[in-house]
């Protein structure tokens, strides 16, 4: 039967929707399956608008659905102990008494008006006292005495004079104390020579990182180098020793070396154990 030429227009139309359906069914089936991707799937996976994928068939949709439902696993708590550090006071510190007292008209009793009678005291409380450090200068003056006998009869001055304490390093603003404490603050708390720099400043001497240096090598040379061949001799008595090497740089080496060739120091000590430990 032969179509009218309206009825081939109105044939025409619907199979031009039936496509445009078909093609919009497809598209939303894929943004579909994009979107169990983005749930179900691994987060790092991308995809564009109308990107196929071998992942495309519904077997794997379930498989990545059913991987995600498994069973939740509860692990046992427990709890961390704490550890509470206790202030206490350590080694010999010294201890200061404070005893408060009642005045002359306090020592009266309010209800009979007559004298009370001390019964005694009791701890109410303890706290520290931290006294900083200070800087005090001492001068030693020697004193001189002469004969009068001597120089009447035979005109010749006879002096004596008492002796200072010398001085732990000759011609320097130093003593032993200080010395104490700058090598204390240098090797037990680490603290640099520029910040001790600023430090003694504070306390009222001005001197500078290079001056305090000087003090620590002069020292060290002076009273601790025989301590140190007494170890070093003790130390090689023994079989076995334990070593460490460390590279390091010498800006201003005394061989004449460059200051980029390399330089090392070793440092020795005693096994775990030995009877006399180093």
């Amino acid at each position: 039967m032969k179509r009218s030429p309206e009825d081939e227009q109105l044939f025409n139309s619907l199979i031009d929707q039936i496509n445009q359906l078909q093609e919009t069914i497809a598209q939303l089936n894929e943004q579909i399956k994009n979107l169990n991707r983005r749930s179900f799937g691994t987060s790092s996976e991308k995809t564009s608008a109308g990107q196929t994928s071998i992942f495309d068939d519904d077997s794997f949709i379930k498989a990545e659905t059913t991987a995600e439902k498994t069973d939740e696993i509860i692990v046992k708590t427990h709890t961390r102990k704490k550890h509470n550090h206790q202030t206490k006071f350590i080694g010999e510190v010294e201890k200061k008494k404070v005893v408060t007292d009642l005045n002359d008209s306090e020592k009266q009793c309010f209800n009979c008006q007559h004298k009370l009678k001390k019964v005694g005291t009791r701890l109410d409380h303890i706290e520290t006292e931290l006294i900083p450090a200070k800087l005090e200068i001492v001068e030693y003056y020697t004193t001189t005495y002469k004969c009068d006998n001597c120089e009447d009869e035979d005109d010749h001055v006879r002096f004596t004079s008492s002796q200072a304490p010398k001085p732990a390093i000759q011609s320097q603003f130093t003593s032993a104390s200080s010395i104490a404490w700058l090598l204390h603050q240098k090797f037990e708390l680490s603290i640099p020579l520029y910040r001790q720099e600023k430090e003694w400043r504070s306390y009222g001497l001005d001197v500078d990182r290079k001056t305090l240096a000087n003090w620590q090598i002069k020292a060290t040379q002076m009273y601790l180098s025989p301590i140190y061949e007494c170890m070093k001799s003790e130390l090689l008595t023994q079989s076995y020793l334990h070593a460490d090497e460390t590279p390091y740089q010498i800006l201003r080496r005394s061989d004449g070396r460059a200051a980029t060739s390399e330089s090392r120091m070793w440092v020795f000590t005693s096994r775990e154990g030995a009877e006399h430990p180093i």
